[in-house]
């Protein structure tokens, strides 16, 4: 250990354990609660100023065993005497007490590079009565999915295994207890019908199932993002995800200043050698019209971030990478991942792949700084989405040992690149918080049969709202909002947010096949080929003849000359996702995902506009089969959504015109030069929209003029007037 402070106390536990021999040989009856006192004391101390949050004692001790690197039969102990503090039930008898004594003397006595006293060895337990109370490991099962019954005996919970047709199952989460909350809270909502995922299942001797990795309703996958958001210095918050449902879109010039990061890494990427005044002119076309709407001041501070970005990532791509031997062209920008065997999905900002080593390196991009970091100076937010993408990367490459995260702080040159560990007490308690966020979405389609009360409950802003800092505002903003709202609104409101959930929901899982085309996105991977051709929903046996996909338009043409699905139902501008029928991973028939639209379409073959451009090492491989399928948008939900909040902050009497309970005004028409261009109908119609006070709903049918002639001359003459 390096900080004095912790050592000069760890010295003084050192010189009490004497005394507490004594009365441990004695059995002094104080002694249980001094032992487990002793056991909290060395937690919190060796934890210190990481500001990691845990919210189990399992992963807060799986933490220490990674950071001081303990032997694993000393973390082994550790973990047993841990797990008799955290029982209802403690032995009574004197021999986990006795090792967890001797664990805790022996963590002491190495931190503090001393010498076990030889007296202590008494209180050494064997190995063979220290055996689990789950009995011998006879069997282990990789993965297995079951189905959620909400029953829970005395021996664990009952689930019903989908392989073997309904057989019920035992389950134990001895080994994944930071998961336990989250079953729990699905048994109180009474929820029924849901699958869970078990992962590294060990199987003991009288059948009882030992998971690792518990995931509920794996394939709703949730974004990394939003997951990782919920990650805070101080704990944990779900609600979070929630939270920013509630809240009306908004642009800063952090956000944009976000952005133009990425786009300077991306462009550097692919040439080293740009300028910093051709980037940041660029820039400004990211999103014009969000430009438009700062202040000088604000434009100016972007700018003087940019600077720093440029300066930084330059740096970092010619002495981390191109000085390091790596060739830019191994890099994967912006690679998306769909991965049901972690419920998630994510786009990366870099991905390397070692071709020879078979080396794979993460790297997550951050515009701001690393505010409250971690052991590893990095956000716990960051730091938690690095876990993540282990994991999705670990399924779906055969790569071993070889693969490492890092977090790129743009901001920072003097430690701009930072490793991230991967460890696996924090990866569970992330994935944990993963099914979390699943379960709020579970009670907000819900929340039509919820009193107005619940609202509150169901949501947990309650909990957001102490927090310091802008969750906090927001929180109380929100709540302030519902408050304001008369009970017709409030039932309006909660109806419509159900709906729209449930929709979401069906749009990610439908488990009912055979019924359209819109069967939800997991029918990317659960659906059978069958399935699909008998939906017309799938092209195979693509081959790519003309690919411009590393281009400004990115575009790839595919040969359908032996694609065998004739009568598929696919039209131009149809949103497609793509991929390679070449896959390492399992649980899904792809590694990575391609997503596009569909521009042109004949007999022979097919042209998709991917929505960017892709690396060299992203480029499609000479020869190589394609599959094309429906892609489900998430945006039009999202718009349903932010429609929502912009609903909840409204003025009362905009929401009184929204929901008809107040007419829109009629004011007289005003002047307006007919133009030539348009019909005499059409003319008609923008003077009726320049003259309309509240709102103008343009209506007709296809091809009549709505926008390719009446809202663009309707634009035209705005600009013009102003």
């Amino acid at each position: 250990m390096s900080d004095l402070n912790s050592i000069q106390q760890l010295q003084k536990i050192r010189d009490l354990l004497p005394e507490l021999a004594h009365k441990l040989r004695g059995e002094n009856p104080g002694i249980k609660s001094e032992l487990e006192q002793l056991y909290q004391l060395l937690l919190n101390l060796l934890i210190g100023e990481d500001g990691m949050y845990f919210s189990t004692g399992f992963a807060a001790l799986s933490y220490l065993g990674v950071k001081y690197k303990l032997d694993g039969k000393l973390l082994f102990r550790l973990h047993a005497f841990r797990k008799q503090l955290d029982s209802d039930r403690p032995s009574k008898e004197p021999e986990p007490w006795r090792s967890g004594f001797h664990s805790m003397a022996t963590l002491v006595c190495n931190l503090t590079n001393s010498k076990l006293p030889k007296d202590f060895e008494e209180f050494y337990v064997a190995d063979d009565q220290m055996q689990s109370e789950s009995g011998e490991i006879s069997d282990y099962l990789p993965w297995e999915k079951v189905l959620f019954t909400g029953e829970k005996t005395e021996d664990g919970w009952a689930v019903l295994r989908e392989e073997t047709g309904g057989e019920t199952v035992i389950v134990q989460l001895d080994r994944a207890e930071v998961f336990e909350v989250g079953m729990r809270e699905l048994q109180e909502i009474g929820a029924a019908n849901i699958n869970l995922l078990f992962k590294e299942i060990q199987v003991d001797s009288e059948g009882i199932w030992h998971p690792a990795i518990v995931l509920i309703e794996p394939d709703f996958i949730l974004d990394v993002t939003a997951v990782a958001s919920c990650i805070q210095p101080d704990g944990n918050f779900p609600a979070i995800h929630l939270l920013k449902k509630f809240l009306p879109p908004k642009t800063t010039k952090y956000i944009l200043g976000g952005h133009v990061a990425n786009y300077f890494l991306d462009r550097l990427m692919a040439n080293p050698s740009l300028k910093y005044e051709t980037l940041m002119a660029e820039a400004f076309f990211i999103d014009p019209i969000a430009f438009c709407t700062l202040s000088n001041e604000e434009v100016h501070y972007i700018a003087s971030q940019a600077r720093n970005y440029y300066r930084n990532l330059s740096r970092l791509i010619r002495e981390n990478f191109l000085a390091r031997g790596k060739d830019l062209n191994d890099f994967s920008i912006e690679p998306s991942f769909y991965s049901p065997q972690n419920g998630l999905q994510g786009r990366l900002d870099l991905l390397y792949r070692d071709p020879e080593n078979r080396r794979i390196e993460i790297f997550e991009l951050k515009s701001g700084s690393a505010f409250r970091p971690n052991a590893y100076k990095i956000n716990p937010s960051h730091y938690a989405q690095t876990m993540l993408y282990y994991l999705i990367i670990k399924d779906l490459y055969s790569t071993g040992p070889n693969l490492s995260a890092y977090i790129i702080y743009a901001k920072d040159g003097g430690n701009t690149l930072r490793y991230a560990p991967a460890v696996k007490a924090i990866q569970q308690q992330t994935l944990a918080v993963r099914n979390q966020l699943f379960i709020r979405e579970l009670k907000m389609q819900r929340l039509d049969k919820a009193t107005p009360e619940k609202w509150i409950d169901y949501t947990g802003l309650g909990l957001l709202k102490g927090l310091k800092g802008f969750t906090g505002e927001d929180a109380g903003r929100v709540l302030a909002k519902w408050e304001q709202l008369d009970p017709l609104e409030k039932s309006y409101f909660r109806h419509f947010y159900a709906f729209v959930s449930r929709e979401y929901r069906n749009s990610k899982i439908n488990h009912r096949p055979n019924e359209d085309r819109n069967s939800g996105l997991s029918a990317l991977w659960l659906d059978s080929q069958k399935n699909k051709e008998e939906r017309f929903t799938l092209y195979t046996h693509l081959r790519v003849t003309e690919d411009r996909s590393t281009e400004e338009n990115p575009l790839l043409t595919f040969s359908r000359e032996n694609c065998p699905q004739t009568l598929a139902n696919f039209r131009m501008g149809d949103v497609v996702v793509l991929y390679t029928t070449e896959n390492e991973g399992n649980g899904t028939p792809f590694t990575q995902v391609y997503r596009g639209t569909l521009v042109e379409l004949d007999g022979h073959s097919l042209t998709v506009r991917l929505r960017s451009k892709l690396s060299e090492s992203d480029r499609p491989p000479r020869g190589a089969e394609w599959v094309l399928e429906p892609d489900v948008l998430e945006s039009g939900f999202h718009h349903y959504f932010r429609s929502l909040a912009l609903f909840l902050h409204a003025p009362g009497e905009k929401r009184k015109l929204w929901m008809g309970r107040r007419a829109p005004g009629k004011g007289e028409l005003k002047p307006f030069p007919s133009l030539p261009v348009l019909t005499e109908e059409q003319n008609r119609v923008i003077q009726k929209i320049i003259s309309s006070q509240d709102y103008f709903l343009l209506w007709g049918p296809p091809g009549t003029g709505k926008t390719s002639m009446v809202i663009k001359e309707l634009i035209r003459h705005l600009v013009d007037r102003e």
